[in-house]
């Protein structure tokens, strides 16, 4: 299967016909290009003996892949085995990105190690300048040895992040659970652990099952729960103290969270735990 609709503003595509010692022992390219896309632009396909490597250098795209739907934002890079059904469009005008088609080697095994929980990744620029330097070999009769070696580096730098995964994950539920009472934003953690907030937000939700800030509100209605059992602070107290703005919000939160209000809620323990006649 294969549908294709290319309309671009910038489409640069060229074709490695790849040597007979490089299919054998080297990874190598099929394609590799940069297009900066219009609003049109669309591809879909499935059973292609190919590896893709698509990275997006500004603006967005949206992918399909897998069963899953992934936003990809500026220096993310996806990794797709483009034997399974995928396609991916711009989210806006002018998405641009950057793109290899590769195999050899042991591609398969590598690729079913890194892309074990997800398939896309947040990297910095020096995937991207890997990338041209790949396009600069390719358009070298004598680069083959160089581009493998490029993309060894660029799966590697893949592997490496793919094992870490959960690195990031950790570190924010640390911090929220040190920090819940001050001032947070999903900016906030995000930039805190160096991952684009579209890219967070879902793999936090996907991970915990719920959006960021309904973790971080959670979290604080647990904390203020605690304290209306144990303490007789006020409520506009213990919403300063559990990173409430105000009494209000903390009001409605709790209400969402436990179906009564924190005096209720309040009223219920003290009762509960009152001595029998």
């Amino acid at each position: 299967m294969y549908v294709q609709r290319e309309s671009c503003h910038k489409r640069i595509n060229l074709l490695h016909l790849a040597s007979d010692t490089a299919k054998s022992l080297y990874y190598y390219v099929q394609w590799v290009g940069h297009f900066i896309t219009r609003s049109d632009f669309y591809i879909r396909r499935s059973g292609i003996e190919s590896y893709l490597l698509l990275y997006t250098c500004e603006a967005g795209g949206t992918l399909i892949y897998g069963g899953r739907t992934y936003q990809l934002g500026a220096r993310s890079v996806a990794l797709l085995d483009c034997r399974c059904p995928h396609e991916y469009y711009p989210t806006n005008d002018g998405w641009d990105f950057k793109y290899v088609h590769f195999n050899g080697a042991n591609s398969d095994a590598l690729y079913r190690k890194i892309c074990e929980d997800t398939c896309v990744f947040e990297v910095g620029r020096e995937i991207e300048d890997l990338i041209d330097r790949i396009r600069t070999a390719v358009a070298d009769a004598e680069g083959e040895e160089i581009a493998s070696a490029l993309i060894y580096r660029i799966l590697m730098r893949l592997s490496r992040d793919g094992q870490n995964d959960g690195d990031w994950l950790k570190a924010t539920l640390s911090y929220l659970s040190e920090h819940y009472a001050m001032p947070i934003t999903v900016e906030g953690l995000a930039d805190r652990v160096h991952l684009s907030r579209t890219y967070f937000s879902g793999e936090f939700k996907r991970r915990t099952g719920r959006t960021p800030h309904a973790y971080i509100e959670g979290y604080r209605v647990e904390a203020a729960k605690r304290r209306l059992e144990t303490t007789n602070d006020s409520i506009a107290a213990i919403a300063a103290a559990c990173g409430f703005s105000d009494s209000a919000t903390f009001i409605r939160a709790f209400g969402r969270a436990v179906g009564e209000t924190p005096l209720q809620y309040r009223r219920a323990k003290q009762k509960a735990m009152s001595p029998a006649p």
